[in-house]
Formats: C-alpha cells, sequence, structure tokens
C-alpha cells in the first residue's frame, strides 16, 4: 500500500499528572493518553489528511490494545504495528511544573518498543513511503537501534525523503553521551532534521545555531528546524536561513507541540510540492512551511495530551489567517 508518510518509533502510553508541581510520586491521580513522538507524528499526519502509517512494537497487553485502537481511531494505518506477547508496553509519567518544564518517568525494562527486530521491518513498507519519519528513543537500547538503521538502509536504497526529530528523553538514555553520539551518526540519514532550543546543547555542544545546522549541512542535511517555542523556529537549508514567528496562544501543556509541529512542516512541503524523492526543492521559500509548522505546534499547547491535541487542518488554516502573512516574514 502506498503511503505519504511511515512513521518509525515508539508508540507508549503517557500517564499526566492531573497537579502541578506535586512531581510524579506526589500527585494522586492521572489522565491516561495515547502517546510516542513517532506515532503523535502519525496521528497529527492523518489529521492533516494525509495517509499514514506507523511501524513499531507495543506489548501484548491492555496498554498494547489501547495503543492499537487509538492510532486506528486517528485513521493511522497499523498493518505494521506488531505486537508481542512477551513484552509489556512502555509507559511514561509525566508531571508537568508551573515553570512549563516537564519531570518524566520511563517504565521499560524492556519495554516492547525497543524489542522490534531487523527481520520485523518491512522494506516493503518503507519503499512505498514518500517519506520515512523516525526519532532517536528507538536508538537507545538494543535490538530497536538495529532495525532503524535497517529501515534507514531501505529508505536510502530506494530514495525515500528521511525525516528524523531527536525528541531527546534523558530517562530513555543512559547517559546524555551515547544520546549525542547516536543522534549525531542517524542524522547522516536525514534530508531534515528538527531539533528544539532545549536539546540543542545536549545533542549540539556549545555550537550556536548557525554553526551546529551548518554540520548538519555537511552531513547532507537538506533542511535543518531549531524550535524556540514562543520565540519562533530557526532554520537553514544549503540557500537560506532566518527565523519565522510563532503566533501567541494560551499555554495549557507542551507536551506533543514538537510532534504537532514535525506533522505541520512535512504536511506542507508536501503539499506545496517541495519534495521530490529524496530532494528538496529548493524553487520555493521553506519560510511559509515553517510558519505552517509553528502554527500546528502553538494550536497543541492549548489543549492536554498529546495525541488529543494535535490539531486538524481547518484549525491551523484559521490561526493562520488571523496570525496573517506575517508568520512567513523573517523576524
Amino acid at each position: 500500500m502506498k503511503t505519504d508518510v511511515l512513521c518509525m518509533g515508539e508508540a507508549v502510553v503517557d500517564f499526566l499528572t492531573d497537579e502541578t508541581d506535586k512531581g510524579i510520586a506526589g500527585s494522586a491521580s492521572y489522565t491516561r493518553a495515547a502517546g510516542g513522538a513517532p506515532a503523535n507524528v502519525a496521528v497529527g499526519l492523518a489529521r492533516l489528511g494525509l495517509v499514514s502509517a506507523f511501524l513499531g512494537k507495543v506489548g501484548g497487553d491492555q496498554f498494547g490494545d489501547f495503543l492499537a485502537s487509538s492510532l486506528s481511531s486517528y485513521g493511522v494505518n497499523t498493518a505494521n504495528l506488531i505486537r508481542d506477547p512477551e513484552y509489556l508496553t512502555t509507559l511514561f509519567f509525566i508531571a508537568g511544573r508551573s515553570d512549563g518544564k516537564k519531570d518524566m518517568l520511563c517504565y521499560r525494562s524492556p519495554g516492547a518498543d525497543i524489542m522490534i527486530r531487523p527481520d520485523e521491518v518491512s522494506e516493503d513498507a518503507v519503499k512505498n513511503a514518500r517519506v520515512f519519519h523516525f526519532g532517536s528513543l528507538s536508538l537507545s537500547r538494543f535490538p530497536s537501534r538495529d532495525a532503524v538503521y535497517t529501515a534507514l538502509g531501505y529508505a536510502r536504497h530506494h530514495g525515500v525523503f528521511v525525516t528524523f526529530d531527536p525528541n531527546y528523553r534523558a530517562t530513555a538514555w543512559d547517559n546524555p553521551l551515547i544520546a549525542r553520539g547516536e543522534v549525531l551518526g542517524a542524522m547522516q540519514y536525514a534530508d531534515l532534521v528538527k531539533i528544539s532550543d532545549e536539546e540543542w546543547q545536549t545533542l549540539m555542544g556549545d555550537a550556536s545555531f548557525e554553526e551546529g545546522t551548518g554540520r548538519m549541512m555537511e552531513m547532507g542535511v537538506s533542511l535543518a528546524a531549531v524550535t524556540m517555542g514562543e520565540k519562533g523556529t530557526y532554520y537553514r537549508t544549503a540557500n537560506s536561513s532566518g527565523t519565522v514567528k510563532t503566533p501567541q496562544v494560551a499555554y495549557l501543556d507542551s507536551l506533543g507541540a514538537g510532534d504537532s509541529f514535525m506533522s505541520g512542516l512535512i504536511y506542507s512541503l508536501l503539499s506545496r510540492g517541495m519534495i521530490d524523492g529524496k530532494h528538496l526543492l529548493h524553487d520555493k521559500p521553506p519560510a511559509p512551511s515553517i510558519a505552517f509548522a509553528n502554527t500546528a505546534g502553538a494550536l497543541a499547547v492549548t489543549k492536554r495530551g498529546a495525541m488529543p491535541a494535535l490539531p486538524g487542518l481547518n484549525e491551523i488554516a484559521e490561526l493562520l489567517g488571523k496570525y496573517g502573512t506575517e508568520g512567513a516574514k523573517l523576524c
């Protein structure tokens, strides 16, 4: 089956504390939500009307049932969602803080998501996608790390455009130096990389945005985007760079905002005809696509949870209309 975007990685269950500044152990109640960055991106793309599919593994438990039904309910193709009765579905406990940051605890010892094997990766699924998207959490353990590189090899062989959002989560890695090495290694397979300012220093060191994205260009990345929340997004291609503003909205919860941005960016680049095989076409400016993605990300922070907060096309168009052409201008 032909798909617009195949997303590979973790599908997890998030438990969000119902109280702020109580911490994970100090909270008496939680709200359950389907999550996992690549799974969120798949849902976001489906919400925007693209044909999206998910490649990954969940447990043969009731949480796995919940994730499978959640993805399907949003219109994501789950033909390559593997159920493994030998392992439990990975859980994340997330405590909100009044400063906007979050405390996270990952239950994954091991979780089903990191037990996907290279032989379980469908070459046809990768070959038949216009875009292959992945994150870094699957790179933190074996055998999922090898499975990701198997998929990346298929994407390179078949000329599939590759997008990468590291989405660094300290609780999923043994130490940040290992994470940095794995992320930089995987970047060499990517055509588009999105990274947040919060994870920048951990993954890119003391380099400025200009210097760091310049290194990405040398690795073969065609478009690099550094998201800065309400401050906008810095972007760079081989022949252009700039910062695009983000619309100001009423903040509720940032969970899933980066995934919403990523969904919006991929959607806009595809809909504007800027992706041709593995090539990012430079006959159109990338700033309008960054503005669209910023708007998608902004809308996600106005609701609670990841998947439930991902906006549809009409919502983005409405806010982008209010935002006007200013969003496509450089700051």
